[in-house]
């Protein structure tokens, strides 16, 4: 994935979990952020089933991986509103980049996720 493909999933994904984060209905998010709402539920859609395959695959690579023992996932305090990426690595040469909008639920599933799929 190209640098602007990056930049550009990066961006919905903050969008997408500010809204979930926000309470309001996506019509409303869309309009307070000037956004269109088919173009919001299309990332959605897309970002969801990347994940969905993401997820998938990272599966069939975690049952021929070793897990290295003692390995835990500390807690992450994150400042949102800097809206520079965020990079966590991992072991096994694992890395998760997120934006500094996404929600700290999101970025707790993720890291379970992670670990449930014995990538670190």
């Amino acid at each position: 994935m190209g640098k602007r493909s990056k930049d550009r999933e990066l961006h919905w994904r903050g969008l997408i979990d500010r809204q979930a984060a926000s309470g309001q209905k996506v019509a409303a998010f869309c309009r307070q952020a000037s956004i269109s709402a088919p173009s919001f539920y299309f990332w959605k859609r897309r970002l969801k089933r990347r994940d969905t395959q993401g997820a998938t695959r990272e599966r069939s690579v975690a049952r021929d991986s070793r897990e290295l023992p003692g390995v835990q996932i500390v807690p992450l305090h994150i400042e949102s509103g800097s809206g520079s990426p965020i990079r966590i690595l991992l072991p096994q040469g694992v890395s998760v980049e997120v934006t500094s909008e996404i929600a700290a639920q999101t970025v707790t599933s993720l890291l379970r996720a992670v670990r449930e799929a014995h990538l670190c």
